[in-house]
This record gives C-alpha cells, structure tokens and sequence, in this order.
C-alpha cells in the first residue's frame, strides 16, 4: 500500500473528492469573474472564487439533505479546505 492510498483510505475517497471537486468550482468562478470585471487584485478574485465554492458546498449538502436525509458537515469542512486550496493558488499565482 502506497502513501495514497493510505491517505484515501484515512480521509475517505468522498472528502478528497469534496476538496478537488470545490477548489475547481472556486478556480473557475474566481476566473469568471475576472474574465467579466476589471481592476481589481488577485486576492479579490481568489476571494469571490473561495466564497463562491464554498456556496456550493453548502447547497450541494442541502440537496443531500432532502434527498438522502443525510447532512454532513464534514463534507463542507473538505469542500472549504478546497476552497481555500484554491485561494490560495489563485491569490499567489494570477
């Protein structure tokens, strides 16, 4: 067993997927914005992105809720450490 799948199998396959699936929500939310707006830093754009993904994730759990009568808050915790992945990447690099 490698250290990924150690990992994986210490998260869990659906929390790494709530991280990855959300960081690319913010990525190209971040990036809409800058394609439509001007002016304004990286760091605001990183910002509208993280909140954005982070919107997501919420409404995603509440769809699960309905649906699943399942509520998990710590899928929103790994969709928000995406989000912040994401911040990050998008504040440092744009």
């Amino acid at each position: 067993m490698n250290w990924f799948d150690k990992i994986v199998t210490k998260i869990g396959l659906d929390k790494i997927a709530h991280t990855f699936i959300i960081a690319f929500v913010a990525t190209i939310l971040a990036m809409i914005f800058y394609k439509t707006t001007s002016g304004y830093s990286s760091w605001t754009y990183a910002a509208s992105g993280l909140f954005g993904g982070i919107v997501v994730a919420i409404l995603k759990e509440v769809c699960d809720f309905f649906y699943r009568k399942r509520f998990d808050l710590k899928d929103i915790l790994w969709g928000a450490i995406g989000g912040i992945i994401a911040f990050l990447s998008i504040g440092i690099f744009m």
